[in-house]
């Protein structure tokens, strides 16, 4: 029994260091350029984007080659590689590991554990390898003795995470030193070159921009500008040498550059080719190109602004290339097949330019990473410039025959034109010689005429200095009253005094107003009123006046405190005050009269109403009531209807709101009525607030509702805490 045990030990041992060699790379002693590390690396899943390390060394990874899922980019990934070295000496290399947002990586190499950052959004000073976009650390092997070096082992693990909305790529690779930095300086050399060729067009572009001010090389200009741009964000040339503490700056940057040029493509199609002389249905096309490409441009930003949501605003870029991607090809078969000389060229360039587009694009689309080589887009528009170039050319020599066989029409024009002008001066010169003396006699009727209009001018200049003298004389008219009418209304001290918290909305729609409140307290009893009388501005002013004086008189005078027989009164009054059974006329006043009157820790309002109502807001239950008032007004021949007195009791803190029609009655700039749903409602929402509050929103309120148009009425409202 202890012997098949020990043999069951053996075999599992053998077993397990065989499947860790499989997952082994080994180092060869003399490395030479890079070695993909594909087979080697084992992956893990981490839906949570908890996993931390140590701990992640539990769990257990897959080899890459049998990872199934696809790739998530909500999810954090792990990765392992193991090396092992068969190295004699002292050895440096640079780890690829592919391509994501951020990548932490722990390098085992003996009992020692180093931490490295990498990745597109890791800002350059917490990078140790500066080249790329993407993910690289350095390795070193490092040996003592040439017996050890056959033991010496590097277990890597990383962990991959994106933010961008994009799945991170692996694609492991070990590289020696000199093939790395062999890499990026064929890239940058490339690179160099390219740019230099973009670079030369649009200082050439600018030029002849200058010098003609045609549209398309304006286009040609955006275009050529914003191409270097593009490519070194992508290339991460960009980075490297100006935004390396700023690496989302890079990833919007290219984003923001490859919308542009979707915008500006087709305006440049249009400008260069003349669409809207030769194709005029092209032009349209392109014109709804231009501004599908521009929303496209604006979704791009906001999402990017608010979300930095990398991925879908590449989707929607990509998906926003389709029609232009089909569209140019047609439109550069038409020009060519329409024979237009001066664009011929133009054409082939669009045509070779968007076969390296499109099978550039099926990479990117078949490969949704944020890793994508771009080299046969690069390698179209390079050659698209060049066709450009030869197309301006072209353009010119063709411009330049058209001018000079033009000046030779012009000059054959001239030269019938002249013998023709010789005739037609002979015969104009009768003509006018005619029709001077037709003006010579107009001239003297418009001297008669101009006579006839300074005397006018004179006389209206008379007129309107009478009527300005006139209207001053009105104005100050005016002004007295309001000084009357101000000081008739309650003092600031009394209303403080009598109603401590309260808000008063009064907006005349003339100088002086229709509307007016009226405050007393005699012994214990609170007098409020808020009175609309009939009309504004100087009538309804003089009106104002007459229900003050005469509720003085009844309240004050006669102490006449039921409000119901007050109101009674006052009717009488203003019947006998206006004569209005003799002379019929109508003028009158609409008003509420409140008694209120403290007792025990309770407020006992008595009211009654002249086609107002009571507002009022109880602290104990907190909705909202209406006290309606009878249907009768103050003032005018009437059928014989009893006012009432009406009253409630309410707790203290408790809201009252009362005022004229005028609030609700204010119509915006659609002649819509601010109406009484609206006061209803706002007074519901405002109730909670201080009342200065409440007097702010409400104005507010109505401020917005009738901007654009005036005021209609006279507008007064208060309210007031018990």
């Amino acid at each position: 029994m202890k012997t098949i045990f020990l043999s069951w030990l053996i075999l599992l041992t053998t077993l397990t260091t065989a499947f860790a060699q499989t997952h082994t790379f080994l180092v060869p002693s003399q490395p030479e350029g890079f070695y993909l590390l594909g087979e080697k690396l084992e992956v893990l899943e981490d839906t949570s984007s908890k996993f931390t390390y140590p701990l992640v060394k539990k769990h257990t990874f897959v080899p890459l080659k049998e990872f199934t899922k696809k790739i998530n980019q909500a999810y954090a990934y792990w990765g392992r590689l193991t090396l092992k070295g068969h190295l004699l000496n002292n050895q440096h290399f640079i780890l690829f590991l592919g391509s994501a947002n951020y990548c932490k990586v722990f390098i085992e190499n003996g009992a020692r554990v180093t931490e490295e950052y990498a990745g597109r959004l890791v800002p350059l000073s917490q990078k140790k390898i500066k080249e790329g976009r993407n993910v690289a650390i350095p390795i070193s092997f490092s040996t003592s003795l040439p017996q050890q070096a056959k033991q010496h082992q590097i277990t890597i693990y990383f962990r991959f995470k994106n933010i961008d909305n994009r799945p991170p790529k692996f694609n492991p690779a070990l590289y020696t030193q000199f093939a790395w930095y062999h890499k990026f300086k064929v890239n940058h050399l490339k690179q160099i070159g390219f740019l230099t060729l973009l670079w030369t067009l649009v200082i050439y572009q600018l030029t002849l921009f200058i010098l003609t001010r045609k549209l398309y090389y304006l286009h040609s200009l955006l275009c050529f500008f914003i191409l270097p741009i593009f490519f070194l964000a992508t290339s991460g040339i960009l980075t490297e040498y100006v935004l390396g503490e700023h690496p989302k700056i890079n990833e919007v940057t290219y984003m923001l550059a490859l919308g542009l040029l979707s915008t500006i493509y087709p305006m440049l199609n249009r400008s260069f080719v003349n669409t809207a002389q030769y194709f005029k249905i092209w032009d349209k096309v392109f014109s709804i190109s231009i501004f599908l490409s521009a929303l496209q441009l604006m979704a791009v930003v906001l999402l990017l602004a608010f979300n930095f949501n990398l991925g879908l605003a590449l989707k929607i870029l990509i998906f926003g290339t389709i029609p232009p991607t089909i569209l140019n090809p047609v439109f550069a078969i038409q020009i060519l097949r329409k024979n237009i000389k001066d664009s011929k060229i133009y054409a082939i360039g669009i045509l070779q330019l968007s076969v390296f587009f499109i099978i550039n694009l099926g990479q990117v689309v078949l490969n949704n990473t944020s890793a994508n080589d771009l080299s046969l887009f690069m390698l179209g528009l390079a050659i698209q410039g060049i066709f450009f170039t030869v197309a301006l050319a072209q353009r010119m020599k063709i411009a330049e025959e058209e001018k000079h066989e033009a000046k030779t029409e012009q000059l054959r024009l001239i030269a019938e034109q002249n013998d023709i002008l010789e005739w037609k001066v002979r015969e104009r010169t009768l003509e006018l010689n005619e029709k001077t003396l037709e003006i010579l006699a107009q001239n003297e009727e418009l001297q008669q005429q101009q006579e006839e209009i300074e005397t006018q001018r004179d006389a209206i200049a008379a007129q309107h200095h009478e009527l300005f003298k006139k209207n001053q004389l009105v104005a100050k008219s005016i002004h007295a009253a309001q000084t009357i009418q101000q000081a008739i209304l309650p003092y600031q001290d009394k209303l403080n005094g009598l109603l401590k918290d309260y808000f008063i909305i009064y907006r005349p729609k003339d100088v002086v107003s229709g509307d007016f409140y009226w405050l007393n307290q005699i012994d214990d009893v609170l007098f409020l009123a808020t009175v609309d009388c009939t009309g504004h501005g100087v009538p309804g002013a003089f009106m104002s006046l007459i229900g003050n004086m005469l509720l003085d008189k009844i309240i004050n005078v006669k102490k006449e405190f039921d409000p119901a027989t007050a109101l009674q009164q006052l009717h009488d009054n203003l019947l006998t005050v206006l004569q209005q059974e003799r002379t019929r006329n109508h003028y009158g006043m609409e008003m509420s009269l409140l008694a209120i009157k403290a007792d025990k820790g309770q407020h006992t309002i008595q009211f009654c109403g002249a086609k107002h109502s009571l507002h009022y807001i109880s602290s104990s239950t907190k909705n909202l009531r209406i006290l309606k008032g009878d249907r009768k007004g103050i003032g005018g021949l009437q059928p014989k209807i009893a006012f009432t007195t009406k009253e409630i009791t309410l707790p203290p803190d408790s809201l009252i709101y009362l005022g004229s029609d005028g609030l609700e009655d204010q119509n915006n700039i659609k002649r819509k009525k601010f109406g009484s749903q609206r006061v209803l409602q706002i007074l519901s929402d405002i109730a909670p607030l201080p009342l200065i509050e409440q007097k702010k929103e409400l104005e507010g309120a109505l401020d917005d509702f009738m901007k654009g148009t005036s005021q209609r009425d006279d507008i007064m409202w208060m309210g007031c805490r018990l």
